[in-house]
């Protein structure tokens, strides 16, 4: 490519620059006009909008600024900070869509596909960042943005650049339609191994040891300096997954009372706060109060696999779900939780049930480390190709 084709161009200057209109989630309903909420283009949308998930009523709709097909859409108000303020997508429906508020419009670029693609790239994220301000709600300010520059290389160049990393975002995109897929599958086909009819269920409480978690004295030193023992919350789940052998923060063994350390393989759930999610502890450690944990009585330590629990805590997931005791804090209905009857076929039974449902997940993680490997691709040929100097 000629590096002396490139031009460099305010993007105020390469497209128009609209607010859209003030339109909220609380003004969706059942109308029939379609509409974009700010929110929806972190959460629903893409690179390319093909279809509208939201629609107002047509008096609502009135007044609103209908999108273009090859508009650029951006949310320009975030509350966390995961999120990309100023992510881009390009609008690929020919219907009238309206754009709610804290978003923008980019109209009329040469190139809108190009122009997402170096919008949503590292080497403009910085730019980017420059043109944001508050902290517990970010804006971006349109009118700085449009001061930044951006490259503008010959249309033949564009068009290829687009081309290779469409390519690279159809493979991810087919991939994660799969996963989807294979997910589903997944949770049909584990409700139905773990549905028993004819087998010996025992409460909770009779099968299983249970054990809320606890959070030492954060003004004391002496339980978390230099800790080793792994001490788990929400968080060591949301980033690693259900099955865990290590935490983010840990205590010193002086934090531990007296009745020790939950035992390896135990399984933690959350019964206040975020409910009805657990883990597999594969290591002995502790948790935070949101947690209760289960480990099998010794009578019974020789009657239940381990992994088979771990399986069938997704059902209990869901009872805890629809089980909540609201309060001053809702948790779950723990005399219920407790009476819960606990399927116990035989351990060849619980084997095989095991094998079948490893399988599933076997797939779905190698499909998830697939599908990450392949972002990591995308967006080091991106930032490649987007490199102008």
């Amino acid at each position: 490519m000629n590096m002396s084709a490139v031009e460099w161009k305010k993007l105020g200057d390469v497209c128009e620059i609209i607010k859209g209109c003030s339109l909220s989630k609380n003004d969706v309903g059942t109308g029939e006009c379609p509409v974009i909420l700010y929110g929806e283009l972190y959460t629903t949308y893409g690179d390319y909008i093909t279809s509208i998930k939201s629609c107002v009523s047509s008096e609502l709709a009135e007044n609103a600024t209908p999108l273009k097909y090859n508009d650029l859409v951006l949310p320009v108000s975030s509350t966390t900070k995961e999120a990309q303020i100023g992510k881009s997508s390009v609008i690929k429906v020919t219907n009238n869509v309206s754009l709610g508020s804290d978003a923008i419009i980019l109209r009329n670029s040469p190139n809108s596909d190009f122009l997402m693609y170096y919008i949503n790239s590292q080497l403009f994220e910085k730019e980017k960042m420059q043109c944001v301000n508050g902290t517990t709600i970010m804006h971006l300010s349109p009118k700085k943005m449009s001061e930044k520059k951006i490259p503008m290389p010959s249309a033949e160049e564009q068009i290829r650049i687009v081309g290779i990393l469409d390519t690279f975002t159809t493979l991810i995109s087919n991939l994660e339609s799969e996963l989807d897929m294979r997910r589903k599958q997944y949770e049909h086909y584990r409700n139905q191994l773990l549905d028993f009819e004819g087998v010996e269920k025992l409460p909770l409480s009779e099968v299983f040891e249970m054990r809320g978690g606890y959070t030492p004295s954060t003004k004391n030193d002496e339980f978390w300096k230099d800790g080793t023992l792994p001490w788990f919350r929400m968080e060591d789940i949301r980033e690693n997954g259900n099955i865990l052998s290590d935490s983010t923060l840990h205590i010193t063994p002086i934090a531990v009372k007296k009745n020790g350390l939950f035992p390896m393989n135990s399984i933690i759930l959350a019964t206040s706060a975020t409910i009805g999610v657990h883990a597999l502890l594969t290591v002995p450690a502790l948790s935070n109060q949101r947690f209760t944990a289960f480990y099998p009585k010794q009578k019974y330590e020789n009657k239940v696999n381990y992994k088979y629990t771990y399986y069938i805590f997704y059902i209990i997931d869901e009872w805890c779900k629809n089980n909540i005791v609201q309060g001053g804090f809702a948790s779950v209905d723990m005399a219920g939780l407790r009476k819960y009857l606990f399927p116990l076929p035989s351990l060849v039974k619980q084997q095989q049930i095991v094998e079948k449902l490893d399988a599933f997940e076997n797939l779905i993680q190698s499909l998830e480390q697939e599908i990450k490997l392949r972002k990591q691709q995308y967006e080091y040929y991106r930032e490649k190709l987007l490199t102008f100097e």
